[in-house]
């Protein structure tokens, strides 16, 4: 069971914009929200007889989550990461035992098609397998347990599974809340735009995000690596928070809701620490 996450009022920004800290679980990133109970049901209803490695393509926090989890039920693990994955990553992976690929983007489907045809592999797929999603409810439920009001929550679109948990959810309790997701201005794929590199690790994979629905979203902002790392800068600096560049970047659409003339409380989903990209 997850122990809930702090919200903190970034008060030296905006008062009533809230960051929802998501690094805080034991394998430092949201991620934990939902791999580990995947994996233990996996497990447990048999799914992975005969398997002894899981596979996971990852930016390297579902890597470093399906590592912590895995460990415990007896399996191995295989990390597919791409070419801008962090070397302090890398070695996280690493001392965790996980064997790692770090190959160019255009390269990462071919080499997860090989793992894939190995009788001893499973592909954990977190692009495809919806049964992550549900999983991240209770992050809402736990923003909603402290916020009577919340105009807008902003979410980084990676796999699309915590935006598709946090939205649905967000919608039986506060319906008029606003759903924003975030992405990168160099790879806006859900916008529209076709995907380029970026660095921002986490969000906007080189893959389509086929967990997405697109219309539960109220508005989708983008928000450059430039911009996103310079955020989490800044917050460092005022609030004392080790927010990620992910985590940057969606404070920094919170910031521009608010410019945009979004009253009310902000939720910023902060999915990741600075800790694994300096």
């Amino acid at each position: 069971m997850n122990l809930p996450t702090p919200l903190i009022s970034l008060k030296e920004i905006d008062k009533d914009i809230y960051a929802k800290i998501e690094y805080l679980h034991p394998s430092g990133s949201m991620k934990h929200r939902s791999i580990p109970k995947l994996l233990k049901t996996l497990h447990l209803s048999g799914e992975l007889k005969g398997i002894n490695k899981i596979a996971i393509c990852s930016a390297g926090a579902a890597a470093i989550t399906t590592a912590w989890a895995a460990e415990k039920l007896g399996y191995s693990v295989i990390a597919v990461l791409p070419s801008i994955t962090p070397k302090q990553t890398i070695k996280v992976l690493k001392w965790l035992g996980v064997t790692c690929y770090q190959v160019e983007d255009k390269k990462i489907a071919k080499l997860m098609q090989k793992l894939n045809a190995l009788n001893d592999v499973y592909i954990l797929s977190q692009m495809q397998d919806k049964r992550l999603i549900d999983h991240y409810r209770d992050v809402t439920k736990e923003v909603v347990s402290k916020l009577t009001t919340v105009s807008a929550i902003t979410v980084g679109i990676g796999t699309g599974a915590s935006i598709m948990g946090i939205g649905r959810e967000m919608n039986i309790h506060q319906p008029n809340c606003k759903i924003v997701g975030v992405e990168p201005s160099e790879a806006a794929i859900v916008s529209g735009s076709t995907w380029a590199e970026h660095n921002i690790p986490g969000l906007a994979p080189p893959m389509r995000q086929s967990l997405l629905d697109k219309t539960l979203l109220n508005n989708v902002l983008t928000i450059s690596s430039e911009q996103a790392w310079s955020c989490a800068h800044n917050v460092a600096r005022t609030s004392g928070l080790f927010l990620g560049p992910s985590s940057g970047a969606c404070v920094s659409a919170a910031i521009k809701l608010r410019a945009e003339g979004t009253k009310g409380p902000i939720v910023a989903i902060c999915a990741c620490s600075i800790n694994d990209y300096l």
